[in-house]
């Protein structure tokens, strides 16, 4: 008997609206080794520094990933906030702490090109390796973006699944064939709607309901959008111009939910301009 893989069970289900919501900050803790189910539990990862993570991802809007490479370098810290990609290397979890508290250290990196997250969390859902690192090495082999395997993203019945930094747009189904589109779109600060499930900084209805607007009005242009919501109505403001959107969750058929057998009740947003 064959498996069955979730992302393969999922795969009409719409993306629009299916990234994490809400966040404001993504942190990332660059580490070599392999990541256990929950990868907060991984070998190397310290009580202390468990603590601060915990801690700092506990306050709401904000996401904490672990990274990596094909080749392991020195423990680096990430963090993407107001449109903006620091780095610097990770000394020790009180100094983190502070750091967290306080910003990023005069040391810290300003990056001034966009880059990748692949999740490639094989121990946490099969998809995510299966398909995750297929595109990893893709992406790396096009070498416009710099890309880094992170840890469970959410999503894995969308695998391949990734985070494009500092703008925290989330893209679904990827495979290694769309890596040099997706390449283009980043390099030329585009969105590439095919594939988008949503931006993080917003909630999931708004997230349905810009990837509605821009593909009625055909503007793919990464500029600044917002985001007002009342009662199932987003107002959806890009470029200046503000568009009513009706937003509906609708619930489906039970599906497979994750490779291990999890099923759930599949959901898709319905989102209608007004």
């Amino acid at each position: 008997m064959s498996r069955a893989f979730c992302a393969v069970e999922n795969n009409d289900e719409p993306l629009a609206g299916t990234a994490p919501g809400d966040i404001q900050t993504w942190l990332g803790v660059e580490l070599s080794g392999a990541w256990q189910a929950r990868a907060i539990h991984s070998e190397g990862i310290n009580d202390a520094l468990r603590d601060v993570l915990t801690t700092w991802q506990a306050a709401g809007g904000r996401r904490m990933q672990f990274l990596k490479q094909s080749i392991p370098v020195p423990p680096t810290v990430w963090f993407a906030e107001d449109g903006v990609l620091w780095s610097w290397p990770l000394t020790t979890a009180a100094e983190l702490a502070e750091q967290l508290k306080a910003g990023p250290p005069p040391h810290a990196t300003r990056h001034s090109k966009p880059v990748l997250w692949v999740c490639t969390h094989g121990k946490r859902d099969l998809c995510c390796a299966k398909w995750g690192l297929p595109v990893y090495r893709a992406m790396v082999e096009d070498g416009r973006i710099r890309t880094l395997q992170t840890s469970h993203l959410g999503g894995h019945r969308f695998a391949a699944t990734a985070l494009e930094l500092p703008a925290g747009l989330l893209y679904g189904r990827l495979s290694p064939d769309d890596m040099p589109t997706l390449a283009t779109h980043i390099t030329q600060g585009t969105l590439w709607l095919d594939r988008l499930r949503g931006r993080s900084a917003l909630s999931m209805a708004a997230q349905a309901a810009e990837i509605a607007v821009r593909q009625h009005t055909g503007d793919i242009d990464n500029s600044d959008v917002s985001a007002a919501e009342d009662d199932g109505q987003v107002t959806v403001t890009l470029q200046g111009s503000e568009h009513a959107v009706r937003t509906e969750h609708i619930e489906g058929p039970t599906k497979l939910a994750s490779c291990s057998g999890t099923m759930k009740a599949s959901k898709r947003w319905v989102a209608t301009l007004r």
